[in-house]
């Protein structure tokens, strides 16, 4: 093993069973103090910030899960058996999932100019992204795993998504209508034909040389694990059956965005009521 093995090898470290986070532990709950301390304080004390400051946040977020995915990505492909390092890429967290969207639109939003585009990826991060992470977060179970700096990193990921989200809500609260909200949802449909699409790719072609891959859990040749979904798919029997997957594709749609559309009639009714003031 050489020194960046021994690191990786380091920063992967396993712990027993019986440590492992559970939903409601100590580690779910003080990692949810922390993000909801984070998203209360820029939320109340900096609503009125500059945009540069917006942007700057944003971005040093970026940067945080960027560090944590890169360092994930080498984790769980490095395997150490009696000293001897093997390295094999296990496509299942290829970081193209709806919880991954954060690498991909937080430099965007930071970095572009005002513009619809952007408005509709703030939209998509502020509704979407956080509804996705707020679910998350508050049902960890198949979040957690046996690897000590994993966990953080889950938790932090999935909580940028609820403080960059939130955040964004009240930043941009005189912008925020029916129509600011609508926008988000065409990036929410863009990004899921690209998933659909490269889950097609990637059967046909088996670039993955038959890992598992399966990008935001709708692929039509792989049972969907996400809670609900999951029984949505079988129920419609969807892996063999165009109809049945298109069925559950528009199902997997409308269902995160009536979650989304939850987080706009909350915000609204703030409006309404003069709470961002």
């Amino acid at each position: 093993m050489n020194t960046f093995e021994k690191i990786i090898e380091a920063l992967g470290y396993i712990i027993p069973d019986e440590q492992i986070p559970s939903y409601f532990g100590w580690f779910h709950i003080l990692m949810t103090i922390i993000i909801i301390a984070v998203t209360l304080y820029l939320c109340i004390f900096k609503k009125n910030a500059s945009d540069k400051f917006y942007r700057n946040t944003v971005f040093v977020w970026w940067i945080i899960i960027f560090i944590f995915e890169i360092i994930k990505q080498f984790v769980f492909s490095l395997s150490v058996d009696n000293g001897v390092a093997t390295w094999s890429y296990p496509w299942y967290i290829f970081p193209f999932q709806f919880c991954s969207m954060p690498l991909y639109i937080f430099p965007l939003i930071a970095l572009l100019k005002d513009s619809k585009f952007r408005d509709s990826l703030i939209s998509f991060a502020a509704f979407w992204v956080m509804f996705a992470g707020t679910t998350v977060f508050a049902y960890p179970v198949q979040a957690f795993c046996g690897y000590g700096l994993i966990n953080v990193q889950t938790m932090l990921h999935h909580g940028s998504q609820v403080i960059i989200g939130a955040y964004s809500i009240v930043f941009y609260r005189n912008r925020i209508n029916l129509s600011y909200f609508l926008n988000g949802i065409i990036t929410f449909i863009i990004i899921c034909v690209i998933a659909v699409g490269l889950n097609e790719i990637e059967y046909y072609t088996s670039f993955t040389n038959g890992s598992y891959f399966n990008l935001f859990y709708i692929s039509s040749h792989f049972v969907s694990t996400l809670p609900i979904l999951g029984d949505i798919y079988v129920s419609l029997n969807a892996g063999s059956n165009i109809f049945g997957y298109l069925v559950f594709l528009l199902t997997y749609i409308i269902g995160f965005s009536i979650g989304a559309f939850i987080i706009y009639a909350v915000t609204c009714m703030c409006q309404k009521k003069k709470l961002f003031k």
